[in-house]
């Protein structure tokens, strides 16, 4: 192992992205992770209940 093949592995370690030096860092897939992980993030949440509740009927209290 060459000791520049060390130096890589050894940041990979402490969070240099795999296959850095092939191009595929985090520089290149950024926007495209971003997105991923806020349609992801979309799918985790639920629906918000866009349906409003139906108007009691009858007296409203301020009109007594």
């Amino acid at each position: 192992m060459a000791p520049w093949e060390f130096l890589i592995e050894t940041l990979e370690i402490f969070g240099l992205p795999k296959h850095y030096m092939k191009r595929e860092g985090h520089w290149k897939d950024w926007a495209k992770k971003i997105i991923e992980d806020n349609i992801a993030a979309q799918l985790r949440r639920p629906k918000k209940n866009t349906k409003k509740a139906p108007a009691k009927k009858g007296k409203d209290k301020r009109d007594e």
